[in-house]
């Protein structure tokens, strides 16, 4: 008897797998897709977290370094291109933001850490190739 109701059981449990696996996830349950995954765009993403958070008021178009243009972020200044494309974790841009950057203090200077939220984009960014998009 034990055998049947196993048996039973074990049907039961798989006919209601296979029911949940059949519904429509897309209405029930949207999925937000991670960062990686979104194509980060400097105009659309990038640009507006540097202007957010006072990037461009000290490195805007003054300075040894300007952080306006993809162009200029590519120059970059004493130490260097802001950004190795493909690379944040080796690039200044990121490793500024940083809680225990490698040089200098931490930016923005004096100001509110950077959301982890813009962090990831700002990575997403430069691991795409920090495109000019």
């Amino acid at each position: 008897m034990k055998l049947k109701i196993s048996t039973r059981l074990c049907v039961f449990v798989l006919a209601a797998m296979v029911a949940s696996s059949c519904s429509d996830s897309k209405s029930d349950n949207p999925v937000t897709p991670a960062p990686e995954d979104k194509k980060v765009s400097f105009a659309g993403d990038i640009k507006p977290i540097l202007q957010a958070n006072g990037c461009l008021n000290c490195h805007g178009d003054r300075g040894g370094l300007s952080l306006a243009t993809v162009e200029a972020i590519m120059k970059g200044g004493d130490h260097g291109p802001a950004v190795i494309p493909g690379n944040a974790a080796s690039s200044n841009l990121l490793t500024k933001i940083s809680a225990t950057p490698p040089f200098g203090a931490r930016m923005p200077f004096n100001g509110t850490p950077v959301k982890d939220r813009d962090v990831e984009l700002l990575t997403t960014w430069v691991n795409q190739g920090a495109k000019d998009n």
